[in-house]
């Protein structure tokens, strides 16, 4: 099933599935590139089976958003278990991410996976210093829960986010 087939969007937005060369065009701020040249592997399952586009085949729902031709965001849920999910996501440095567009339409694919995969929880983990993304994980519903020391590939502390859906309503 495709999360992102009934999205709305104006011909200066795109919103496709991930692909590993939408990472390698993305100019991402510095602290994330650190992130990135201390991992032990190739992030969010690059090093799994791919096509020959270069999608990964095991986790669809990973997307790319783009602004006139522009990456600005990398993102998507990996499914933990049942009913847990956690997003990954790689934001661009670029000033449109923050668009309430942008905003809006990540927050309702989120949205769309979890009535989808039935999730009770999203959780994410965000570096402490990294002020930008987590006002961007914030306007996303995500709460903090944590503080977890010393947990990044570079050594950086994290907060860990999460959202949860209470179901027994």
């Amino acid at each position: 099933m495709s999360v992102i087939k009934d999205l709305s969007l104006s011909p200066n937005y795109q919103v496709l599935p991930f692909r590993k060369s939408h990472m390698e065009s993305i100019n991402i701020p510095w602290f994330e590139a650190q992130y990135i040249e201390n991992l032990a592997v190739d992030i969010i399952g690059m090093s799994l089976p791919q096509d020959k586009d270069n999608s990964i085949q095991s986790n669809d729902l990973s997307y790319t958003y783009i602004y006139k031709g522009e990456v600005l965001v990398c993102f998507g849920v990996n499914i933990l278990w049942r009913a847990v999910g956690e997003l990954w996501i790689m934001p661009s440095d670029s000033d449109d991410l923050i668009m309430l567009s942008v905003l809006s339409k990540i927050s309702q694919i989120i949205d769309i996976i979890i009535e989808e995969y039935t999730l009770n929880r999203v959780q994410i983990q965000v570096r402490v210093a990294n002020e930008r993304t987590l006002c961007f994980i914030n306007s996303l519903g995500f709460e903090k829960e944590g503080l977890m020391k010393q947990f990044g590939p570079e050594g950086g502390d994290y907060f860990m986010l999460s959202r949860t859906i209470n179901r027994e309503e």
